[in-house]
């Protein structure tokens, strides 16, 4: 979703608003309109939109698709999902993995035990994941039986 693209108003930016509210997207790809030599856009409208507007725009929308896409993860807590793990540590941590739903929903996890209780898990396995916990962009749970 691209705002502040060329003659957009204030009524058409409401209308996006208004759209994202409806539609209600799991997540979405949002951008401030930049001006790009040679594209049609450049050559055939001026970028009238204040970059101060824009920049407001833009937080407007990231939050409320913020907002919709915890409201969406939260309706998942305490549900068990097939997770297949797709790598063994986080970019945030080590002791953590992730992986995706068949809906395609980030699941973060605990990292497999090394040695002890417990049956190792590697990238690829499919997982029976409860849910515990949402944020706007994960969801959070623990594998069942492993």
């Amino acid at each position: 979703v691209i705002v502040g693209f060329p003659t957009e108003t204030d009524a058409e930016f409401e209308d996006t608003l208004s759209v994202m509210r409806e539609v209600r997207f799991d997540s979405a790809f949002t951008f401030k309109y930049s001006e790009r030599k040679g594209t049609i856009a450049s050559k055939k409208y001026p970028d009238d939109v204040p970059e101060a507007v824009k920049t407001k725009r833009i937080m407007r929308l990231t939050d409320l698709q913020k907002q919709i896409s915890y409201e969406k993860n939260l309706a998942h807590v305490g549900e068990t999902h097939t997770v297949l793990v797709e790598s063994l540590a986080t970019a945030r941590s080590c002791d953590e993995c992730q992986g995706r739903t068949d809906g395609n929903k980030l699941v973060i996890l605990p990292a497999p035990p090394i040695g002890g209780a417990g049956r190792p898990y590697k990238v690829g396995d499919m997982l029976k994941v409860r849910i515990t916990h949402a944020t706007p962009h994960a969801l959070r749970g623990g594998p069942f039986g492993v």
